[in-house]
């Protein structure tokens, strides 16, 4: 199995079935991507039949790949014959409205992982679903025989629910739309906030999470490479309540001062209603300063937090 060192998911699982990882190293200044050099000498490491584990936008990054470079990737993929788990799951949510997945560029190897629990906000529903190519129909039939002895299926109305969801009908439509805008927004005025005080952060291109290194804050650059990130959360959350998942949940360096941040906590119907009532009355959706402006009443604890937490990072130091 190869994952990337920003990735939330599939080490957990291949520490269960007792399965060797190969770790595909990123960094900030390549705004956290795999590229195809790092991908390719993995592969000859890992040998024949490799499965890769992709998720872009990314949870923790929200980065997500250009056409350009999935095509670069697919290439690399094919050579090796590797098997390319694509999860999807924020794809609705990219910001840019042009979301391309890696199986456009490699049909044959590439399983599309995805579901309504991020863009949709229905979690709870449990609603997910992989696409698999014909050439991979015995895999397929594997998976079919464990998942009927686990969870069977999903309920009927619950599937019903999800068909409508993915017919493109002109609500969802606006809703997708009104929703990237907030989500843009709100990620984007974090990482102004952030970089403002010393911080470094790449834009996301989807998603919700922001995925800053904190190290060379004013508060931390002193015991920056000295002290662990899970160290430096707790005096996050201890000084001011800011919560949020040190670097080493996504495989990330223990010593380096990187931290996965949630932007959800808003009320997220009242941010779409305000926008709908502005396009109402407008014609459009509202953009730049105005949209921030229209959406502030309903964010308030989001960014007083923001607020709290780069007063912190300028103005406090840590003790080790």
């Amino acid at each position: 199995m190869l994952l990337s060192r920003t990735v939330s998911l599939g080490f957990v699982q291949a520490r269960m079935l007792r399965k060797k990882v190969h770790w595909i190293p990123t960094s900030l200044d390549k705004a956290w991507k795999v590229d195809p050099e790092q991908l390719d000498s993995a592969l000859y490491k890992s040998g024949p039949r490799s499965l890769f584990i992709m998720n872009y936008p990314s949870n923790p990054t929200g980065v997500s790949y250009s056409d350009d470079e999935l095509a670069a990737l697919a290439d690399v993929l094919r050579y090796h014959q590797a098997i390319v788990i694509s999860d999807q799951i924020y794809g609705h949510l990219n910001f840019r409205g042009n979301y391309a997945s890696i199986a456009r560029y490699y049909p044959e190897g590439t399983i599309i992982s995805d579901g309504i629990s991020k863009w949709v906000g229905a979690g709870g529903w449990r609603m997910g679903f992989f696409a698999i190519p014909p050439e991979l129909r015995p895999l397929q039939d594997a998976m079919a025989v464990v998942a009927s002895e686990t969870f069977s299926s999903v309920s009927a109305p619950i599937q019903y629910a999800s068909v409508a969801a993915y017919e493109d009908h002109p609500d969802i439509l606006r809703y997708k739309t009104a929703e990237c805008a907030a989500l843009k927004m709100i990620t984007r005025t974090a990482v102004n906030m952030l970089n403002s005080v010393g911080a470094r952060c790449v834009p996301p291109d989807g998603a919700y999470y922001v995925f800053p290194d904190l190290g060379s804050a004013p508060a931390l650059s002193h015991v920056n490479g000295r002290v662990s990130s899970v160290d430096v959360a707790r005096w996050m959350a201890r000084k001011r309540g800011f919560v949020c998942l040190p670097g080493t949940c996504f495989g990330r360096p223990e010593n380096e001062l990187t931290f996965r941040m949630s932007l959800v906590d808003f009320d997220g119907e009242k941010v779409i209603e305000a926008l709908e009532a502005a396009r109402e009355k407008s014609g459009a959706f509202p953009e730049g300063d105005e949209l921030l402006q229209c959406i502030a009443p309903h964010t308030d604890r989001l960014f007083r937090g923001l607020h709290e937490l780069c007063d912190l990072l300028a103005n406090d130091s840590f003790l080790e």
